[in-house]
């Protein structure tokens, strides 16, 4: 913590509580001597510690008002999640950027090509080529009825199980289901288990443009956590902001805070994904410094208008060549396509 950081903590301590009341002068000298102590500890023990958690910046530019009873609150809204309608089928390409240990590699932009049909997905990444354009296909994956497929090119492999890369994934899989989930699980999952979670502390606030802040926070003696989860009514309870900071307390071994943003618009009469940025900031106590990711999709383009099937995320579907190695991982056998 800088000097400057320290100042400003001590004057807000000064400026804040402690002036509510007329300090005598016994009470004024014990509390410059604690502050000098404090402004001492904090400038020996700041470095190396890990980042504060960034303030909601939306709840923080944007005056907000908090709304009464906010367990029905939250329970109406993950009933309106729930009842989201998404396009039945779409086709499609994304700008997508990443940066840290998320993406294909640390740093990289590519172009996916997808579509989708129901619970079905196939994407397609493409190095970027001259002026944007599209270049070396590079790899696909396809969930289809009867198997998950990914083709890297040099071979083909057939399983039952989604592809973990890929599955419901920001920056892979565009399925509109994938928009509406967190890491690991569906968005009206995780308010769930806060809201049926007793000891969090639950609270709602609506903005000036409408937007629904739903806030949770609690502290056990393993973990603080505070998450700001933001719908807009006018989208139907879509989506477009999450904040997650986790503290884990014990230790204090690592903290994370997570960001996603989401960005909707109106493709016809469908509303669909126009941007998606998911940024994550990591610390532990055996790295230097805080290690951030990031994953930003633009869509580029965006058809709900198309006719597709079943058969169009099967193998016979994405173009592998005669010859092209699989390795079927449902049957335990390997075999040259086409050959059969």
């Amino acid at each position: 913590m800088s000097t400057n950081q320290i100042s400003i903590v001590i004057r807000g301590l000064i400026g804040g509580p402690l002036m509510a009341k007329r300090i005598n002068p016994i009470s004024s000298f014990s509390i410059c001597i604690a502050l000098v102590i404090i402004a001492i500890v904090l400038a020996d023990v700041g470095r190396g510690q890990p980042p504060s958690a960034p303030a909601d910046i939306d709840s923080a530019n944007t005056k907000s008002v908090e709304i009464e009873n906010p367990r029905a609150v939250w329970q109406e809204v993950i009933s309106a999640v729930k009842a989201i309608q998404n396009p039945a089928c779409g086709k499609g390409s994304a700008l997508v950027t990443s940066t840290g240990p998320i993406g294909p590699s640390e740093n990289s932009t590519v172009i996916m090509d997808f579509e989708f049909e129901d619970n079905l997905s196939r994407s397609t990444r493409f190095a970027i080529a001259n002026q944007g354009e599209k270049g070396k296909k590079e790899i696909t994956w396809s969930q289809g009825t009867k198997y998950s497929i990914v083709y890297n090119i040099e071979h083909i492999t057939l399983q039952e199980k989604p592809a973990r890369q890929f599955y419901r994934r920001l920056g892979y899989d565009f399925n509109p289901e994938t928009f509406l989930r967190w890491s690991d699980s569906p968005i009206s999952d995780r308010l769930e288990r806060f809201l049926n979670n007793r000891i969090v502390v639950l609270s709602v606030e609506k903005d000036a443009n409408g937007i629904l802040h739903l806030i949770g926070r609690y502290e056990d003696p393993n973990q603080r956590h505070y998450r700001v989860s933001n719908f807009d009514p006018a989208k139907g309870y879509r989506p477009v902001r999450f904040y997650d900071s986790i503290e884990f307390l014990k230790d204090r071994e690592k903290d994370i805070n997570d960001t996603y943003t989401i960005e909707w618009t109106k493709y016809g009469s469908v509303w669909y994904v126009k941007s998606a940025k998911i940024e994550s900031v990591y610390w532990a106590k055996d790295i230097n410094a805080p290690a951030r990711a990031i994953m930003k999709v633009i869509i580029r383009d965006f058809d709900p208008n198309v006719s597709l099937d079943s058969n169009d995320f099967d193998i016979e579907a994405i173009g592998v060549p005669k010859g092209t190695t699989v390795i079927d991982r449902i049957n335990n056998r390997e075999y040259k396509y086409g050959s059969q």
